[in-house]
Parts: C-alpha cells; sequence; structure tokens
C-alpha cells in the first residue's frame, strides 16, 4: 500500500521525545552508564528530521535513525563501544529496545519516556 508523507510523519511522531536509560546490556553483560553529557541521567532522543542522540558517560553520540513499523535503525556518527549502528526493535510500550549490534553483539536498552514539561 502507498504510504502518504502524512502517514509517516504521524508514526515518526509517535516515538520522538527524550527516555531516560535505566539498562544498557551487551551480549548479555550489563554496561556501567553514567550521566550523559547534557543530563543527569544516562539518556537517549528521537529527534524530529530522524535525528538521535545517545547521551552517557559524560558524552554525546549523535546520528540519525529510520523506523519501519515496528523496527528502527539507528546510525551513529561517531563510534560508541565499537558499535557504529544498532538495528532494533521496539516494545510496544516503549520502555524496551532489544536487537543487534553492526558487529553482531546482542543488546537491549531499558528506556522510560520523560514527560515532556508544558511551556
Amino acid at each position: 500500500g502507498f504510504t502518504s508523507v502524512n502517514d509517516m510523519l504521524i508514526s515518526e511522531d509517535k516515538i520522538i521525545g527524550s527516555y531516560k536509560i535505566s539498562d544498557l546490556t551487551l551480549n548479555g553483560e550489563k554496561i556501567n552508564i553514567g550521566q550523559g553529557k547534557y543530563s543527569k541521567e544516562p539518556m537517549l532522543f528521537f529527534e524530529f528530521a530522524n535525528g538521535f542522540v545517545l547521551s552517557v558517560n559524560d558524552s554525546s553520540y549523535r546520528g540519525n535513525y529510520e523506523k519501519k513499523s515496528d523496527s528502527i535503525f539507528v546510525t551513529l556518527d561517531e563510534l560508541y563501544r565499537n558499535i557504529k549502528s544498532l538495528n532494533a526493535t521496539i516494545s510496544k510500550n516503549e520502555r524496551k529496545l532489544k536487537g543487534l549490534t553492526d558487529d553482531g553483539q546482542l543488546f537491549e536498552i531499558n528506556i522510560e519516556r520523560m514527560k515532556t514539561k508544558n511551556k
């Protein structure tokens, strides 16, 4: 079926936001992550125009993402732990990203969407 630009925007819109990372696991091993560069907690952000930011350990890793139904493909501009890209599915409740890195590692990220403050 043909997807209108509007439908694409709507499906992208739903995921846009800031997410607190509670857990990051690579190949079953829990990774220690500290606060982000601009945030007190480790965070990830899905931004407008398909921007992606992973904010951990006093650093920001930028990239972009592409969403297709319930899967997300993230490409980073610079490597994080030798990872260039992630192929993930997002759980229905948007609490978990899991999938494979470009070098074949299994990963799981537990996330919690931050409430937006009404201006």
